[in-house]
């Protein structure tokens, strides 16, 4: 309907799979095209088409952006307007929080405690908690940071202070350290700062921590290139390599066309990262390429905290010189000793020859295959999965 005529277009960014559904409920007559798939029995989004008029249509996709279409100006203009005031209204995400784990009896709950509660002063910990807990806590967090994580179980009534303490530790390890929970020592001092004489009703507390992660930027030193952390300064060489159609085809979540703003955006999401993932490949500081690693599954119960699922790009220009072999290889060690991985995997396009080369000479060896995995750019293709465990990290070339 738009060719050979006028086609205006604006695009916006949202809060990705909670503005989906908002669009998809406040304008379920509207829905053209709906494309979901099942994860652990929750349906996700993958993209939405709506239909405003015959020819005004919105796309939205779940990696967070969306494009309005139309053959006049002042529509994509309306459209705009009435979805802004529509995904204004949507639920906004829950603020970050850590768990007490709690024991009462028989019973265990984990209460999310928002991170974090006001904090305390060395005058207030003194008063508290005794003279030299101010003290204590220094050296508690520097005995913290060099552990693997723990659980330690403070057996103590109710309103003596576990959270408030726990509380003002994180805040004060997240001033250089990065972390999703407190990392705590197997010892007993901890609860002799909070013993009391009362013994009834007791409520057992702990906080666990897998790995504590230095929040130094990443700087892998490789033959061919560099992994490192990515910089605000970066947009224009991402842009520059990441905006051909030959790399967009044989990726599952980068667009075509790129923008600098989805650099940007990109940027900001793969800088926030805890522990941060998410990398630059870059040789003489411009960026030519990007690898990282998806951790677990943010949206259930840990039980796959040990895998990561490792995904990668490279400008069309770098292809063929070994520069994407080397950086699987760098980064699948790195994961398997800085976070303690177990399992990594990747996912490759049948039509991909070149990145199954990679991961096999990375030691990654293939599982499987399933027919019309993914659907881009109007067409089917299946895709191999390769994986590597951390038992067989002697394999790395």
């Amino acid at each position: 309907m738009f060719a050979g005529g006028p086609v205006h277009q604006i695009q916006f960014d949202f809060d990705a799979q909670i503005a989906l559904d908002t669009l998809a409920e406040v304008y379920s007559y509207r829905v053209f095209r709906a494309y979901r798939f099942a994860d652990e029995g929750k349906l996700k989004w993958n993209r939405l088409v709506l239909r405003f008029a015959r020819d005004a249509y919105v796309i939205a996709y779940a990696c967070g952006w969306g494009r309005i279409f139309a053959t006049r100006a002042e529509q994509v203009e309306a459209i705009f307007a009435e979805i802004h005031s529509v995904l204004g209204d949507a639920p906004k995400p829950e603020l970050p929080a850590f768990y007490m784990l709690r024991h009462d009896g028989d019973e265990f709950t984990a209460d999310a405690i928002p991170n974090l509660p006001e904090a305390l002063s060395d005058e207030f910990i003194r008063l508290a908690y005794g003279d030299d807990a101010a003290e204590w806590m220094r050296t508690f967090g520097t005995r913290a940071t060099a552990q693997v994580g723990g659980l330690t179980i403070l057996e103590d009534p109710p309103g003596t202070g576990k959270t408030s303490i726990v509380s003002e530790l994180i805040r004060r390890l997240k001033k250089t350290h990065l972390q999703d929970a407190l990392g705590v020592l197997q010892h007993d001092d901890f609860h002799h700062r909070l013993r009391t004489s009362a013994r009834q009703s007791v409520v057992s507390a702990g906080v666990m921590l897998p790995h504590i992660f230095n929040s130094t930027a990443m700087h892998l030193t490789l033959s061919k290139s560099t992994i490192r952390s990515f910089r605000s300064a970066d947009t224009a060489s991402i842009t520059r390599h990441i905006g051909t159609y030959s790399v967009a085809r044989n990726t599952s979540a980068i667009p075509h066309p790129y923008s600098i703003q989805h650099a940007g955006k990109w940027i900001a999401i793969a800088s926030g990262g805890t522990p941060e993932t998410q990398f630059a490949i870059a040789i003489d500081d411009e960026v030519i390429g990007g690898i990282g690693l998806e951790v677990g599954d943010p949206g259930r119960i840990a039980v796959c905290d040990h895998c990561a699922e490792i995904g990668y790009w490279l400008g069309e220009s770098f292809w063929g010189r070994g520069i994407m072999s080397e950086a699987v290889v760098a980064l699948s060690k790195w994961a398997f000793t800085e976070l303690r991985l177990i399992r990594l995997h990747a996912a490759v396009y049948a039509r991909n020859p070149a990145s199954a080369r990679v991961l096999e000479k990375a030691g990654y060896e293939f599982e499987g295959r399933m027919r019309a995995r993914y659907f881009k750019y109007g067409e089917f293709t299946p895709a191999a999965f390769a994986a590597i465990t951390s038992n067989i990290e002697r394999r790395f070339p």
